[in-house]
């Protein structure tokens, strides 16, 4: 994955959801709307974590996204190379922000684990419900159809959460009854499974750890899921108790609603309260405008281009190969071009020599697989031992008269990684490395494209 990729996915990501979170946040949302935006959002992530095995088992893409990745990505004119995004030949940008990313990731999954603990030890200070309280639970679990088998836990909270995956654990205020309606409430999270969901999403916060908007989309989410919940308790029990289960809410809005790894009735932002209470008492849901459908398919409109270019590229021919590491360590004796006349009159020189002593390491300018590895190149043993990469969107390179190679065809090698050594293979007067670069068959000149190239001595032919 390049830098160009890392960056792509990140902006992406960026504003897709905050395009998200603009469009839903003026009115109330569905689950839905904010699900399917966090799944724009985290979908250039995952095309940029899946691009680097489409190079080898998706070879077919690349033709028919050539003219796309064309308009999206204007093809460089001229011989000039830009600057190489680099730190040294062996510290490059993308494993810097990849590195970046990792810590992110890292710092996300301690938050999420210290959470993790703190539902695990609030669990084992509860106790078993009595008869009567699992009795009458199991009661309002059949008129809300859930078949689940459910551990009915007490303990000293304000108000009940659901959590478990496996089996529903549903803890109880020790003190006082809780009402029929919170029950419902609560067994409809249980009904819905959406504590997988909510781990689910947890997981996913660790890659998207970088986006405060996916956060708030998190939110909106869980705000959505309340309220639903409200709405099955209700139309299930409501019987015009609506008041009375508004008059609940109210006493849990301002009680710690339970671990934050679970899903607890009682509320907190003003926000989040009084959207719940305006819903409680008007049952009715109000009719949904297409407008946030119509916002989510924009948006994927948006998306579907980025994935398409991140696909590109990994099929190489989106941009052109970041050579970022000098092949190998020497001075320059032959330049790409006209050469000295030689016994069949004037020649040209196919690439760029560069001197240096047998052995010394030879490694490639970027990432690439090799396409061959071995003497006797296109059937001629005046190459010596040689060493090709495709580097992908047409770009090869190749190095020959080596002493030898440290590689074998298909091999995937990375920028800066030793591919062979210098020697005299081959027809060649002395050790050095001849190094040519082909781009969709043409020669061009190395010293235009390959970093670390000494300038040339006056002597040169």
């Amino acid at each position: 994955m390049s830098v160009t990729g890392i960056s792509l996915a990140a902006a992406a990501s960026l504003a897709i959801a905050a395009l998200v979170w603009v469009f839903g946040r003026r009115q109330e949302r569905g689950e839905a709307y904010w699900l399917t935006g966090y799944a724009l959002a985290a979908l250039p992530l995952i095309v940029a974590a899946v691009s680097p095995l489409l190079n080898a088992a998706l070879p077919s893409l690349a033709e028919p996204l050539e003219p796309v990745t064309a308009l999206i990505v204007p093809q460089r004119s001229g011989g000039t190379e830009p600057a190489a995004l680099a730190l040294s030949p062996v510290w490059r940008w993308d494993f810097v922000l990849l590195a970046l990313w990792g810590s992110g990731a890292a710092l996300r999954s301690v938050i999420e684990l210290r959470r993790s603990l703190l539902l695990h030890l609030r669990l084992k200070q509860t106790r078993r419900a009595d008869d009567q309280t699992s009795a009458r639970v199991a009661q309002v679990a059949r008129s809300m159809a859930v078949r689940a088998g459910i551990d009915v836990r007490i303990d000293a909270v304000a108000s009940p959460f659901v959590c478990g995956l496996l089996r529903p654990i549903l803890v109880l205020p020790r003190e006082g009854k809780t009402d029929d309606l919170v029950l419902a409430h609560e067994l409809a999270h249980i009904r819905r499974r959406d504590s997988r969901v909510l781990l689910a999403m947890r997981l996913a916060g660790l890659a998207l750890w970088f986006n405060p908007f996916v956060f708030l989309i998190e939110r909106e989410r869980r705000l959505a899921v309340e309220i639903a919940c409200d709405r099955a308790a209700l139309g299930t029990l409501g019987n015009g108790r609506a008041r009375s289960y508004a008059r609940s809410l109210l006493q849990a809005a301002c009680a710690n609603s339970g671990p934050q790894a679970a899903l607890g009735f009682g509320v907190e932002p003003r926000k989040a309260l009084e959207m719940r209470i305006r819903s409680i008492l008007s049952p009715a849901p109000k009719a949904r405008s297409a407008g946030g459908m119509v916002a989510l398919a924009a948006l994927a409109v948006m998306a579907l281009p980025v994935a398409g270019l991140q696909v590109a590229e990994a099929s190489g021919m989106a941009v052109d190969p970041d050579f970022s590491a000098p092949v190998v360590q020497g001075r320059t004796t032959s330049r790409f071009g006209p050469a000295a006349p030689g016994p069949d009159g004037p020649r040209n020189h196919t690439g760029h020599d560069i001197a240096a002593p047998a052995g010394t390491p030879v490694t490639a300018p970027a990432g690439g697989r090799v396409t061959y590895a071995g003497s006797g190149y296109n059937g001629q043993a005046g190459w010596g031992n040689v060493v090709e990469i495709d580097h992908g969107g047409g770009w090869t390179t190749v190095y020959a008269q080596l002493q030898d190679y440290a590689v074998a065809p298909g091999d995937a090698v990375r920028a800066g990684q030793v591919i062979a050594s210098v020697g005299s293979s081959g027809v060649s007067t002395g050790p050095h490395l001849h190094v040519e670069v082909h781009r969709d068959g043409e020669r061009l000149d190395p010293a235009d494209h390959l970093p670390g190239l000494a300038p040339a001595t006056p002597s040169d032919g």
